[in-house]
């Protein structure tokens, strides 16, 4: 009795024995009652009251193994003709059962059309990795007259997926091998894209101009959208923009809302190093366009662009963090990989030091997994950068050795280079002329190839002004032009420089210090590059006998010395010694701390922490009272709630308030 089931799985639809065996509903009922009186079978209670499975899936394989192979191919073609009467469109589950079948019953040409329909429904579902499945399985089964359109299918979802490195190996074997016209477009296409991953502009404009002569009309605004890619990735931003803006309009008019929504999202890349707002606006149009029609793929890549956005506002992680679970559940590895490197960079200008190493060391593994170089490269510079900040130069100029000939003179990926990494090392050693050598290096990439706005432009006028005072107006008038002072880490800066050169010429000190007040307020969100500003405008201030200036060193030592980086914190020590004015003690806050709390082990910094906690304050308002990251506060809570014996923050803040009030 278990004979003519098993061909449709452990789990089946009783509803379908009959038209499988020939027998009537009476004898199949019967031979149903057999199987579960020999514990053979049982009701799948999870799936329906139709629906009965085998007790153990090696049951159902032993049954199959046992049948000789023509009665075997006989029921699972009567069980294929079956499952298709009963559901013509194969939907769901269906498909793959129906597949299943096919191969038992020998019918490998319909198995290989089975999975390019399971296949397609993956994509457009967003299951990349579980499309790629399906054509991998199809290429093994697919006879000589199948085999080329469905290697091209695999070479187009590979490229969908990310997976480019086998991408480029499928596409030239096909190049050779495929002469078809359309054939040709589709490959030299998809070779363009693989091209244009690993920022190789040239051989990307080749293989578009082999194609074009291929290509029919319907592939036509694929060109001209990869024309816009090459144009964006050479940083002819108004052209890229341009193109797409024109492929968006014509796409959308006539309802072509996958086309539409792609088009929107390069138009917003090419508008975003000038304008975030215009930015926003078109990915977010993307992104309802995307949710609105169920395009998982490209509302994953949308999420990611309005997450980048928020990277260089310094603004929220959630937009990142999201678009890196889309693409991770699609099979989207390049985007994934790029998210990732997002909550690297997120997490270096919060000065979140133990996450950024670890989203850069998990963008590395990407990049070596996947062969991609562009997220290798950014993954160690990541690396690199964290190392400059703590203090360790040599470990930073290692990751940068591995990371230079991958970015091979790429402008972005040498400004980054330059602009935060040199830089951070140079500021780290109290070196002024190199960390000015390196930042000016940058901007001069960022003014010519006009990049995206980054921190380094703040370090730019910041040591403009500290250099040579006479150097400020130029560059706050390129940072002006190109409207660029919107962004935090920049504007903060410029305020900093704006009242040490207004201290310094002993105008109006009122007036300083309101930019100064401005000026933190724009730089919480970035704590390195306050230290920066309190350390060296401090310094200035201080020698211009302003109180402010005071204030401002102590607050370095406070950071440089709890980040590891003991130049700057020693030579605003020495600043304060020279000055005469009191020098805060290594390693210690500047609170008392009671009898009973030393013997805990509670330390005068914490204390410092659990003072402000009594005043019921978030662990960013206490980070920005004691100039600390917000998650070196983090650490001291959790700390004080080990030695105080506090089970939760609510309990310790409520213990320190009662002790501030004793």
């Amino acid at each position: 009795c278990a004979l003519p089931i098993s061909a449709l799985g452990r789990s089946f639809d009783t509803a379908l024995l009959s038209a499988c065996t020939g027998l009537s509903e009476r004898e199949v009922s019967a031979a149903l009652r057999a199987c579960v009186d020999a514990r053979l079978v049982e009701a799948d209670r999870e799936l329906g009251m139709d629906r009965m499975r085998f007790r153990h899936a090696l049951v159902r394989d032993a049954v199959l193994a046992r049948t000789p192979p023509p009665e075997r191919r006989a029921l699972a073609g009567a069980a294929l003709a079956a499952v298709e009467a009963a559901h013509p469109r194969l939907p769901g589950e269906w498909c793959g059962l129906a597949v299943e079948l096919a191969q038992l019953a020998g019918r490998d040409d319909r198995a290989v059309v089975l999975l390019r329909v399971a296949s397609g429904r993956a994509r457009e579902d967003g299951a990349l990795g579980a499309a790629v499945e399906a054509l991998e399985r199809a290429v093994m089964l697919a006879d000589e007259s199948a085999a080329g359109g469905v290697q091209l299918e695999l070479l187009e979802s590979l490229v969908a997926a990310g997976r480019f490195e086998r991408a480029r190996e499928l596409g030239e074997r096909l190049s050779s091998s495929l002469s078809g016209r359309a054939e040709k477009a589709r490959i030299h296409l998809a070779l363009a894209q693989t091209a244009l991953i690993s920022l190789g502009w040239d051989e990307a404009e080749r293989r578009l101009d082999a194609a074009r002569p291929h290509a029919r009309s319907a592939v036509g605004e694929r060109l001209e959208l990869l024309r816009a890619s090459i144009a964006l990735g050479r940083f002819r931003f108004l052209e890229a923009e341009r193109i797409a803006y024109s492929v968006a309009v014509r796409a959308a008019a006539r309802g072509d809302d996958a086309t539409a929504c792609e088009a929107w999202l390069l138009a917003g890349e090419s508008a975003a190093p000038a304008d975030l707002q215009r930015a926003e606006a078109m990915f977010s149009g993307a992104l309802a366009l995307a949710e609105t029609r169920g395009l998982v793929t490209l509302r994953a890549r949308t999420l990611a662009a309005l997450g980048g956005l928020d990277v260089l506002r310094v603004g929220s992680s959630e937009r990142v963090a999201l678009a890196r679970e889309v693409a991770l559940d699609a099979g989207m590895a390049a985007l994934a990989a790029a998210s990732t490197h997002d909550l690297a960079m997120l997490s270096l200008l919060r000065f979140e030091l133990e996450d950024a190493r670890t989203w850069a060391r998990n963008t590395v593994v990407m990049g070596r997994r996947y062969r991609l170089g562009w997220v290798l490269a950014a993954g160690l510079i990541k690396e690199a950068w964290a190392a400059a900040l703590t203090g360790n130069p040599e470990e930073a100029e290692r990751l940068l050795a591995e990371a230079d000939p991958i970015v091979a003179g790429n402008p972005r990926g040498c400004a980054l280079i330059s602009g935060h990494v040199r830089a951070a090392v140079a500021l780290g050693g109290e070196n002024l002329d190199a960390a000015w050598t390196a930042v000016e290096e940058a901007a001069e990439l960022w003014w010519r190839q006009r990049l995206e706005p980054r921190p380094y432009l703040g370090l730019w006028v910041l040591l403009a002004a500290l250099t040579d005072p006479s150097g400020f107006e130029p560059v706050r008038e390129r940072l002006e032009q190109r409207r660029v002072l919107w962004q935090p880490t920049i504007a903060g800066l410029c305020l900093a420089a704006q009242a040490a050169l207004i201290v310094t010429a002993d105008k109006d000190p009122a007036r300083a210090d309101e930019l100064l007040m401005r000026a933190e307020q724009l730089l919480e969100p970035t704590p390195w590059f306050r230290a920066i500003a309190y350390r060296h405008v401090g310094e200035r201030l201080l020698a211009a006998r302003s109180p402010t200036g005071e204030r401002l060193l102590r607050a370095a030592i406070t950071f440089f010395a709890d980040a590891g980086s003991q130049p700057p914190a020693e030579a605003a020590r020495a600043l304060l010694r020279a000055a005469g004015r009191p020098v805060p003690r290594r390693g210690r806050g500047q609170a008392t701390v009671p009898a009973q709390l030393a013997t805990a082990g509670v330390s005068s910094r914490e204390m410092d922490v659990l003072q402000l906690l009594a005043e019921g304050l978030t662990n960013r308002q206490i980070a920005a009272r004691l100039y600390l990251s917000p998650r070196t506060v983090e650490k001291h809570v959790e700390r004080l709630l080990a030695k105080t014996d506090s089970p939760n923050r609510v309990a310790l803040a409520a213990r320190a308030a009662s002790r501030t009030a004793s």
